[in-house]
């Protein structure tokens, strides 16, 4: 029964990380495109903000070739059930993990940077404005008593559109599925693991217990 669970973990594990591997080829030729492109080299020169989405291709670049790297060495755990390559994998899974979901959250909070609030503006929050709406020189805009004057009026949605990186939205949203779609490695993986070791020190116990 252990066997048997083991084959079938073994093949979705492969199967998952060959699918693995296509996002990070996904991210790794998105970045480099948008990188070589003339056109997408001329819109980030009309947004004015070249370095910021230069760091954004090359972080994405590194992220599509380490996505790429782990994805293999994933494969290559699953297929030859090793607890080593497996355990390997899913300490660099979590690093991905953790890599995506910050680079969401800086995202998220570099809307300071832009002085906006909300995506069309402070009506979004019905009256609880965050502190990343707030005007640094203001030091009540967050309570029941605001006033326009104390708080960014303009909605981030616009101002993204104003600097070139509205895409940054599309953005999120797929680094948060692609890191919710790395929930379940991390699962399989560690589970695999699991097994592995248990039937491996299953067979050892039985094919060389000492003879009664």
């Amino acid at each position: 029964m252990g066997r048997a669970c083991a084959e079938c973990l073994r093949m979705v594990l492969v199967i998952y990380n060959f699918i693995l591997v296509l996002i990070g080829l996904v991210i790794l030729g998105f970045a480099v495109y948008a990188y070589i492109e003339p056109v997408a080299q001329e819109l980030i020169e009309v947004s004015n903000r070249r370095t910021i989405a230069t760091v954004v291709l090359f972080v994405l670049m590194g992220l599509g070739s380490l996505t790429l790297i782990v994805a293999l060495f994933g494969c290559c755990g699953a297929y030859h059930e090793s607890p080593c390559l497996l355990a390997t994998y899913f300490i660099f899974l979590i690093i991905i993990f953790a890599v995506q979901l910050s680079g969401a959250a800086a995202g998220y909070f570099y809307k300071e940077k832009f002085e906006c609030c909300g995506v069309q503006g402070p009506s979004d929050y019905d009256g609880k404005i965050p502190m990343s709406c707030c005007i640094a020189s203001r030091s009540s805009c967050n309570s029941a008593e605001f006033k326009e004057d104390e708080i960014y009026t303009y909605g981030c949605l616009d101002k993204y559109k104003e600097a070139g990186i509205s895409f940054l939205q599309i953005l999120f949203l797929v680094v948060f599925a692609i890191s919710f779609f790395e929930i379940f490695g991390l699962l399989f993986s560690i589970i695999m693991c699991c097994i592995v070791r248990k039937y491996t020190a299953d067979y050892y116990e039985v094919d060389y217990a000492p003879a009664s």
